[in-house]
């Protein structure tokens, strides 16, 4: 069932429209907004980086921002050139450290084949001079053996 507009509908209606454009009235225009406001209009920026130089040097004229945000690119580009010497450096003295490492290692295994074939020699002769001075005590002991 389709009711048809009174006149209370009609006038409630009527005062909302009133009331919107009343709002658009007595808001101010853009261009008022912008004279009244003291900030430049913010555009966004161009999707493109200036390159050094020239160019930037007209983006530093139009915003300062980009000027520190160049110094500080360079900054930091000379910061990682730095840290990658760094890093070079450090490689280069750690292959060398592990020179070092394998060939003491190498070393070390051939001091403990040596040092075995010292103490063996030393073995040897205490066992030599053991069985000497074992026949030089028995010889004694037989010639004391004989006289009795």
């Amino acid at each position: 069932m389709i009711h048809k507009p009174t006149t209370v509908h009609l006038s409630m209606m009527t005062t909302g429209i009133v009331a919107v454009f009343a709002v658009l009235l007595l808001l101010p225009t853009p261009s008022a907004r912008a004279a009244g406001n003291a900030q430049p209009v913010k555009r966004p920026m161009a999707s493109r980086v200036a390159p050094a130089g020239a160019h930037a040097s007209h983006a530093a004229r139009v915003d300062p921002r980009i000027a520190e945000f160049n110094r500080e690119l360079a900054a930091y580009k000379q910061t990682i050139a730095a840290l990658q010497r760094d890093t070079q450096r450090l490689m280069k003295q750690q292959r060398y450290i592990d020179a070092l490492v394998n060939e003491l290692g190498k070393n070390a295994e051939l001091n403990m084949i040596q040092l075995q074939s010292i103490m063996s020699q030393r073995q040897t002769a205490i066992q030599l001079t053991s069985n000497l001075m074992k026949a030089l005590n028995d010889s004694e002991n037989q010639v004391i053996h004989n006289m009795k």
